[in-house]
């Protein structure tokens, strides 16, 4: 199959016009989206948006239906977002696991903890560093009934989302505009959700213990190499001398 990269811009809803979109099945242009926008950004980067669709399951378990794979998963910062065809990828880019697997990078999402079992089922892909934003509106007002992200959209953006082509055929080759907008949307707003709640006192010490959390494993995974790595040299080297 013929690798394939389209460039876009959302031009809906207003506050998201001109932020770019990135569609590709192919992983050298991922590594360079991730990079530039991730990895390397000269501002650092503290959080991403992040969701993944996958072809609706019309006919349910208990009458032999199976869930359908990941399809897309989608990233995005401020300015870009980033929606890869994985369904259609040879290879998975390194610097995704890379990005995914970081708790020093926030993963933004709706119900996020079962779009990471998910990713981990079908793709192998460890997901760390999580901020579901539906427990993020629990905290604000307990007695919100609604959190999905359509409701949290409207409440605290105040934009009103069209979720119908969430039930499209995700694994269609190539996307239509109207799926890579719509997917591109949902992790861009999922980002733009959690900088509005994060204001919020008992969120913003919830983001704090989870980055002081990620900055402690690494801390730790770093003493642990450095301890090893001087038992091999006892046992491994110094004999010889």
């Amino acid at each position: 199959m013929t690798l394939t990269t389209k460039r876009y811009k959302l031009s809906y809803p207003l506050l998201a016009q001109g932020v770019k979109v990135v569609y590709t099945t192919d992983a050298l242009e991922a590594e360079k989206w991730l990079k530039y926008n991730v990895i390397d950004c000269p501002t650092q980067v503290s959080a991403v948006g992040f969701d993944i669709e996958w072809k609706p399951q019309f006919v349910s378990k208990k009458y032999g239906g199976t869930e359908n794979e990941t399809a897309v998963v989608q990233l995005a910062v401020e300015n870009s977002c980033l929606v890869l065809h994985v369904y259609y990828m040879d290879r998975l880019p390194k610097s995704l696991k890379l990005v995914l697997r970081d708790k020093d990078i926030l993963k933004v999402g709706s119900d996020i903890q079962k779009d990471g079992s998910k990713l981990k089922r079908d793709l192998g892909l460890v997901l760390e560093g999580l901020a579901d934003i539906q427990l993020m509106a629990k905290k604000i007002d307990p007695s919100m009934r609604k959190t999905g992200l359509k409701a949290l959209a409207q409440t605290f953006l105040g934009i009103e989302l069209n979720k119908k082509t969430a039930k499209s055929n995700w694994e269609k080759y190539p996307l239509t505009f109207t799926q890579i907008e719509y997917a591109a949307l949902d992790a861009w707003i999922g980002l733009k959700i959690f900088q509005e709640m994060k204001r919020h006192p008992k969120n913003y010490e919830e983001i704090k213990f989870i980055n002081e959390e990620g900055r402690k494993s690494r801390f730790w995974l770093f003493v642990m190499f450095i301890f090893f790595s001087y038992i091999l040299f006892c046992v491994i080297v110094r004999p010889r001398t």
